[in-house]
């Protein structure tokens, strides 16, 4: 097998898709005062991949917390680990460049790396070789921008 093909299921990555197997979603009745909670559920629709964000907003739309009900193939699965890890704190103008990091290191360009946050980011780029696993690769990047710009 290709030895960059054996990179897109790197032991990092198999680390990252760990940490969301089990449901870890945010209740609803418990939403601080000040705050908003969206819940976005999106499809990759040529993996099967299915992912249930529910993100929490302060009054300037900053990002205070991410739940999770991830049925997910290993890439989207280690993408929404780096979401969850990362988007608390976010800005939506955050996760879009982020999610811009991602959509040009999966087309093989050089992008700028942000600065102290998303260190997890590269580990994704293997995915670049095989088109069909775009979509998983940017689920949980796609869901949490609908979710903060309010569209769930």
């Amino acid at each position: 097998m290709d030895d960059a093909l054996l990179d897109l299921y790197s032991e990092r990555l198999k680390v990252l898709a760990a940490r969301v197997k089990a449901d870890t979603p945010l209740s609803p009745d418990t939403v601080p005062v000040g705050q908003r909670q969206v819940s976005v559920k999106r499809r990759a629709p040529l993996c099967g991949s299915v992912l249930t964000l529910d993100v929490r907003l302060d009054d300037s739309g900053r990002v205070t917390a991410v739940g999770w009900q991830a049925r997910c193939c290993a890439l989207a699965e280690a993408a929404t680990a780096i979401v969850v890890a990362e988007a608390p704190g976010c800005t939506l103008a955050d996760l879009v460049a982020a999610r811009a990091v991602v959509a040009g290191l999966l087309a093989d360009e050089t992008m700028p790396m942000p600065a102290d946050a998303w260190p997890d980011l590269a580990v994704l780029s293997p995915a670049a070789m095989v088109p069909s696993r775009h979509g998983s690769t940017l689920l949980a990047f796609d869901t949490v921008i609908e979710a903060v710009r309010g569209e769930g």
